[in-house]
Formats: structure tokens, sequence, C-alpha cells
């Protein structure tokens, strides 16, 4: 009779950590959601709290499982965390843009970023890179961290010095991450970025309930 094989969650803190960042963005974006009274910039502000929710539900899963269910798993899910990643990037400048960008920036932004997205969608189809993502989402928060400060500088929107604070706490989340700055063996650089990403998703929201659309 063959042994049956045992199943053990193979990162606890980040499996949790991962849960905790999830679970907290689809509360945040159900709440949102909620106040978007027809403002499309917070809507997808939801939109973008949601994606952050997918990703890391299923990276959650990832960080659990690893290879016991197969290597198709390990590989869809590696598809599924980078694509969401690369969605959670996007709309978190699509979401913005709206708020604090007046025509005919805004335009230029949302038709490039979109433009963008399609083109990664088509590269993680063939490749399936973790510092390919994490190099596209610092780039366009660094992107976003310009623009949210020039917006605050010249037009100061209601909501965006919050997004502000928000894409610099996520800004060095993201540096801690490619940089495996970590605290501990059993608290690793992924579990502290996404206490920083709570802390970024609570900023989020904060903005979120705030913006005025131009």
């Amino acid at each position: 009779m063959a042994e049956r094989q045992s199943f053990k969650i193979l990162e606890p803190m980040t499996t949790f950590t991962d849960i905790l960042l999830g679970g907290t963005a689809v509360i945040l974006g159900i709440l949102l959601l909620g106040e978007a009274d027809g403002r499309t910039s917070t809507f997808w502000g939801a939109i973008s709290l949601f994606s952050v929710a997918a990703m890391t539900l299923i990276s959650a899963a990832h960080h659990a499982v690893g290879d016991q269910w197969g290597e198709g798993f390990v590989k869809g899910s590696r598809r599924i965390i980078l694509s969401a990643f690369h969605l959670m990037s996007y709309t978190m400048i699509f979401c913005v843009t709206f708020a604090a960008v007046k025509d005919p920036g805004q335009t230029i932004i949302l038709v490039a970023f979109t433009l963008k997205l399609l083109g990664i969608f088509l590269l993680v189809s063939v490749t399936q890179s973790y510092i390919q993502a994490g190099l596209d989402i610092i780039a366009s928060t660094v992107f976003g961290i310009v623009m949210t400060g020039l917006s605050i500088l010249i037009l100061d929107p209601p909501g965006i010095p919050w997004f502000f604070g928000g894409l610099v706490v996520l800004l060095i989340s993201l540096l801690i991450q490619l940089f495996r700055i970590s605290p501990h063996e059993k608290f690793n650089q992924n579990d502290l970025s996404h206490i920083l990403q709570i802390v970024t998703i609570l900023m989020y929201y904060q903005a979120g309930i705030q913006f005025v659309d131009f």
C-alpha cells in the first residue's frame, strides 16, 4: 500500500501575512466601492485594492503549498500572481490619474499605461519573471510619486497627499523585497513588505474617499 503523502504549510509566516494583506484589501475595496458615488478615480481605487487581494491570496496558496500539488500548480499560480501584480500597478496609476491630472495629460497617461499593460500580459504568457514584475511596479510607483508630487504642488487636489504617502511606503516595501532585507529567518523580506503594504492600502483608502475627478 502506498504511503500517504502528508501536507504541510511550507512558509507559515509569509502565508499568514499574505492572507492578512489580502483580507484587508478585500474589506477596504468593498468599503471604497461603496464610497465611489459615480467618481471614476474612487471606483478604480477599489479595483486596485481588489487586484492587491487577488495577488496576495493566490500568493498565500503559492507560499503555503509550493510544489506539493505538482509543478503545474506552481507555474499556474505564478502566472496568476504576476498578472495580478501588473494589474495592481496599472490600476494604481489609473485611479490616481483621474484625481491628479488634467487633460491632455490624463488621456496620454491612460493610453500609455493601457498599451503597457497589454504588452506586459503578452510577456507574462511567455516568461515568468519576478524580477521583471518587481522592476515594472517600482517604475510605476516612482512615476506615481512624481505625478502626485507635481499635482500637490500645482493643483493640490483632495486625497492626493494620502496617495503620495502610500506610494512612498509602497516603494520602500518593494525595495525591501528587491534587496532581500530580512529582519529574521522566521520574518523575512516578504513578511516585512506585506506589513508595510497594509499601511499603503490604508493610505490608499483614505485617499480614495477624498478623491474628486478632474
